[in-house]
């Protein structure tokens, strides 16, 4: 499938896969305009009136899709908790190393589910500055209590929820 990324396909198993994982209907949606590179960063919303600047608030630097999700040094923090959360709370050796490491879903429930939380927390008006392992982690957490209330809510085994968060 190609979309706004120079040079980069997703295939179709990986868009599958995160839609079988992912049941929240508004995290499916940020990973909809994740693939399509359809977020409001700045220069984006400058040229469109909606702003006074095309710069970042929380760096200064012009703000595009890239800078937004990865470029920008709050960005950057903020992938090396996560892959720290991953290393250790659960035992993950996935990690966001790469520009092009935001845009792959070949990997675990715990992974694609925290990732596409994260970058849901990256496009909000007001753009996260202060990160701490802490907050990845009860992010990270609540995205486990929501999946194990829907597990016992829908009678399912919690055998498998178990698997999947390793408890």
């Amino acid at each position: 499938m190609k979309n706004n990324l120079e040079n980069y396909t997703f295939d179709m198993e990986s868009i599958i896969k995160f839609r079988f994982q992912c049941k929240e209907v508004k995290m499916r949606n940020v990973f909809y305009r994740l693939l399509n590179k359809d977020f409001f960063y700045a220069e984006r919303m400058f040229r469109y009136k909606m702003v006074e600047a095309p710069f970042c608030k929380r760096c200064g630097e012009i703000e595009m899709n890239d800078h937004l999700l990865f470029e920008c040094r709050f960005s950057v923090l903020m992938w090396s908790i996560y892959n720290k959360v991953l290393r250790e709370s659960f035992n993950s050796s996935y990690c966001i190393n790469r520009r092009e490491d935001i845009y792959d879903f070949n990997n675990g429930p715990i992974e694609n589910g925290l990732k596409i939380k994260l970058i849901n927390e990256l496009i909000q008006i007001d753009r996260p500055t202060h990160w701490t392992k802490e907050k990845v982690l009860n992010i990270a957490l609540e995205i486990r209590k929501i999946e194990k209330y829907i597990a016992i809510k829908n009678n399912a085994n919690l055998i498998a929820f178990n698997k999947k968060w390793k408890t």
